[in-house]
C-alpha cells in the first residue's frame, strides 16, 4: 500500500454537512452563472462527468487520424492535490473571483486551522484554485505565437461548391471558428495537448511553473507523456523534462479509468475491463455466484425452485460485475471482435450463477442466447452497449453548443491533410451502425416525419439462437 495515493478526511458534524452542502450548491451555481471555470473542466460540476471527457479523447484521436496530425499528450498528475493547497491564497482565490464576503466568511470558519480535507467544499474550491492556476498558465501561453499556433483547433466543417475557375463545381471542406483545446480537465486530472512536442515541453515547463507559485507540485513517477499517431507516421521518441523532472513516454496510460491506447484502439481498455470484471466476481463468488462452489464450501442445498434466488443473483451481477465491464462503454468504438470479447466474458458469468456445467463429453456448450434466457436477462452486452451509445449521442446533442462533447461531435481540426483511400470507422460511424442495428429507420415522404421502431436486430432474448452464441 503506497501512503502516497491516499488522503486524509475531515470529520464534521451532521448539522455543519448540511450547511456545508447549502454553501456548495450557492457557490456552484454561482460559478456556473459566472462562467469562471474554464469550458474544458468537467469535474464536479452538474451535468458533468467522466464520460464527457473520455468522449472528448476518443474523439479528438479519430480527429487527428482522419487529418493525419499527430497529437502529444502529457498526463499531469498533482500530488496531493487538495492537500497541498495554501488557504490564504485560496481566500485571495475567492474574493477576486467575486465570492460574496458572507459566503466567504462561512467557508472560511469552517477551514481555517483543519489540516484534513474531505468535506463538501473541497472539490468545488478546488476547482476554483486550479482554474485560477490555469489562467495564469494561459496568459503565458499566449505570449508564444509558436505555443498558440500549435495548439489543438476544433471548429465547425463547412462544405462548399466551387463556382469559379478550376474549382467549378467541386466540393470543398473548410474548417471555420475553429477554438484552442488545449487541454482536457478533470478536477486535478489533466491532459495537456499540443500539435508540437518542442510546444508540449513549453507548455509543461509553464505549468510546473505556475503550479509552483500556487504551492501546488507535479509527480514525477505519475506524469506521462504520450504520442498519438495517424496511419503512415513513425514514432518518434521523446522526452519532457521541467524543474529538474523527466516524464517518460508510454503507449498506454489509465485516465479516468479508461486505458487509453497511442492508437486509439480499444483493444487494451476491452482487455482491462474484462479483467477487472472477473475481479468483482471473484471477490464474492464463492458465497454469492457461483452455485456449485457455494453448495461445496456451504454444504447445504439451495431452495429448488431458485425462481428469486436466481433473480437476486443476476441483479447483484448487473450491479457489481457488469458495470465495472462496461464502465466508459458509451465512448467506445467497438468492432465484432470486441462484441464477441465482451459477449464471452458475460456468457461464462452467466453459466457459473445459474449452475450450468458439461455433464458428457457430448454434450454441447451452453450458447450465449440460451444462457440469457436461463439467466432471465432480456439483452446481450453487444445490445447494452449500442444503447448507451445511443442514449449518451442524444445527450450530447441537447447541450449547450459551448460544451466540450458537443464541439467534439460535430467539429472537425483545422490544419493538416486528410489522407487518400477509405477513412477508418470512428464513434459517428459506429453510431450509425447502432440505429441499423435497432432496425430504426426515417419514414418516407408522406408520413409524420417521425421514426418507425421495428423489430430489433441487436441482441435481445427473442433474437435467433444461432446469432450471438458462443
Amino acid at each position: 500500500m503506497e501512503c502516497g495515493n491516499y488522503r486524509g478526511i475531515s470529520l464534521v458534524a451532521h448539522a455543519g454537512k448540511v450547511l456545508l452542502k447549502v454553501v456548495a450548491t450557492r457557490l456552484s451555481h454561482y460559478c456556473e452563472r459566472e462562467g469562471i471555470l474554464p469550458k474544458e473542466q468537467s469535474g464536479f460540476r452538474p451535468h458533468r462527468s467522466t464520460l464527457d471527457m473520455l468522449f472528448a479523447i476518443q474523439r479528438l484521436h479519430e480527429l487527428a487520424r482522419k487529418k493525419s496530425t499527430a497529437v502529444f499528450a502529457c498526463f499531469v498528475d498533482l500530488t496531493k492535490a487538495y492537500d497541498s493547497v495554501d488557504q490564504d491564497l485560496l481566500w485571495d482565490v475567492l474574493r477576486r473571483f467575486g465570492v460574496p464576503p458572507k459566503m466567504l466568511a462561512v467557508i472560511r470558519h469552517f477551514h481555517e486551522g483543519m489540516r484534513a480535507r474531505g468535506c463538501n467544499l473541497a472539490p468545488l474550491l478546488f476547482n476554483l484554485f486550479f482554474a485560477a492556476m490555469l489562467m495564469v498558465a494561459m496568459a503565458e501561453f499566449d505570449k508564444d505565437r509558436k505555443v498558440m499556433a500549435d495548439m489543438v483547433k476544433i471548429g465547425t466543417q463547412v462544405e462548399y461548391t466551387g463556382k469559379k475557375g478550376r474549382s467549378a463545381g467541386k466540393k470543398t471542406t473548410v474548417v471555420t471558428d475553429a477554438d484552442a483545446l488545449w487541454a482536457v480537465l478533470y478536477a486535478d486530472d489533466a491532459a495537456i495537448l499540443s500539435r508540437s512536442p518542442e510546444s508540449l515541453k513549453k507548455m509543461i515547463s509553464v505549468i510546473v511553473h505556475v503550479a509552483g507559485l500556487f504551492g501546488l507540485m507535479v509527480s514525477e513517477p505519475k506524469t506521462e507523456i504520450m504520442c498519438m499517431l495517424p496511419k503512415g507516421i513513425e514514432e518518434r521518441p521523446f522526452t519532457v523534462s521541467a524543474a529538474g523532472q523527466t516524464y517518460k513516454q508510454t503507449d498506454r496510460f489509465v485516465y479516468l479509468g479508461r486505458t487509453i491506447s497511442a492508437d486509439g484502439k480499444a483493444d487494451r481498455e476491452i482487455t482491462s475491463r474484462s479483467c477487472r470484471a472477473w475481479k468483482c466476481y471473484r471477490r464474492n463468488s464463492a458465497s454469492m455466484y457461483d452455485r456449485r462452489r457455494a453448495d461445496r464450501l456451504l454444504n447445504i442445498r439451495l431452495l429448488q425452485a431458485e425462481v428469486v434466488d436466481r433473480l437476486l443473483k443476476i441483479r447483484l451481477l448487473q450491479a457489481e460485475v457488469v458495470e465495472p465491464l462496461l464502465y466508459g462503454c458509451a465512448s467506445w468504438s467497438l468492432t465484432a471482435e470486441h462484441y464477441t470479447k465482451l459477449n464471452g466474458t458475460h456468457r461464462q458469468f452467466l453459466t457459473r450463477c445459474i449452475g450450468w456445467s458439461k455433464r458428457k463429453c457430448s454434450d454441447r456448450p451452453l450458447s450465449y442466447a440460451q444462457a440469457l434466457i436461463q439467466a432471465g436477462c432480456e439483452e446481450t452486452i453487444e445490445a447494452t452497449v449500442r444503447k448507451r451509445r445511443l442514449c449518451f449521442a442524444g445527450f450530447v446533442m441537447r447541450m449547450e453548443d459551448n460544451r466540450l462533447p458537443k464541439r467534439m461531435l460535430l467539429g472537425a481540426m483545422a490544419g493538416g491533410v486528410g489522407y487518400r483511400g477509405g477513412q477508418e470507422s470512428d464513434w459517428v460511424s459506429r453510431l450509425g451502425e447502432d440505429l441499423v442495428a435497432f432496425a430504426w429507420e426515417t419514414k418516407r415522404k408522406g408520413g409524420n416525419g417521425k421514426r418507425a421502431p421495428r423489430t430489433r436486430r441487436c441482441g435481445t432474448t427473442r433474437s435467433r439462437t444461432g446469432q450471438h452464441g458462443s
